[in-house]
């Protein structure tokens, strides 16, 4: 009985420790973050899966403790699944195979979506190294990537989706310059469309 008294006095102090230590790393990422008019996260990647989402999830929780006239507006990082899928009602996320690879920009969606923070999601196809293309030969996609033909099922939606996807590969400067781009809708997905392919 005294040893199991013992263990758990001893989880009590370790999670007041994490609760501090999580409330000291909010107000230092927070007081960085304070007094400037756009912050830009490009950290995280999808292969670090619960750690990518827990990264999104403590910056923007840094951003919400500042008040709101404080706050920076804010640009995330995800990918093009998240696009709404031209008039077909779908995602990327919808597609067979696909969440289960990309849950990680899903869960980081959501946790956009749930707060008060002035944010935008860039959602790019595969990124290049190499000079960019310019604003002369690329559009933006606002939470909808231009799909032609009719509306199709999931599963005969993945390989138009697929191709599509060449028309969304883009060099890393067109990606960094969209985020640059002045007048994009808070609460915005945001794809970079070569212009040939964009309606």
């Amino acid at each position: 009985e005294h040893q199991r008294r013992e263990e758990r006095r001893a989880q009590h102090v370790e999670g007041r420790v994490h609760r501090r230590r999580q409330q000291i790393e909010r107000d230092l990422l927070a007081a960085l973050l304070d007094g400037h008019d756009l912050a830009i996260n490009t950290a995280g990647k999808l292969g670090d899966g619960d750690r990518f989402v827990a990264l999104v999830d403590r910056l923007v929780t840094a951003l919400e403790a500042l008040p709101p006239d404080a706050r920076p507006a804010a640009w995330f990082t995800a990918g093009a699944g998240l696009l709404e899928l031209g008039d077909s009602g779908r995602t990327g996320m919808d597609l067979p195979g696909v969440r289960a690879l990309f849950w990680p920009h899903g869960a980081n969606l959501r946790r956009l979506q749930a707060s008060t923070i002035d944010w935008r999601l860039l959602c790019p196809g595969p990124m290049l190294e190499g000079p960019a293309l310019g604003p002369a030969r690329t559009r933006l996609a606002i939470d909808r990537l231009p799909m032609a033909g009719p509306p199709l099922p999931a599963a005969l939606l993945l390989p138009r989706f697929l191709a599509q996807l060449g028309a969304m590969t883009v060099p890393y400067a067109d990606a960094a310059a969209a985020m640059l781009t002045d007048g994009v809708p808070r609460g915005s997905r945001v794809g970079v469309v070569r212009a040939s392919a964009a309606p």
